[in-house]
């Protein structure tokens, strides 16, 4: 961009070392003047993959009274081997 800011859009997948999150990709810039005067820089971009995360999940509760007795022994006298 004019001000020297930039902006990388990920379009796909990168490959990159197994149990590696984060690569970094070195993009060469080279800037001219009016009269020709040329600077060439390195801009790194570091990637980082995108690790799973778990949101905090509200508590459940189960009362087993509301559970049905289908494949349960309610006399408790089945006794399997």
């Amino acid at each position: 961009n004019t001000d020297g800011s930039y902006n990388f859009t990920l379009k796909g997948p990168i490959d990159h070392a197994l149990g590696s999150d984060e690569l970094t990709l070195n993009f060469p810039i080279i800037a001219t003047d009016f009269d020709g005067d040329t600077v060439t820089e390195i801009i790194p971009v570091t990637i980082v993959d995108d690790v799973p995360t778990i949101t905090a999940v509200d508590a459940l509760n189960v009362d087993e009274d509301d559970l049905s007795g289908v494949g349960s022994d309610p006399g408790g006298d089945l006794f399997v081997e």
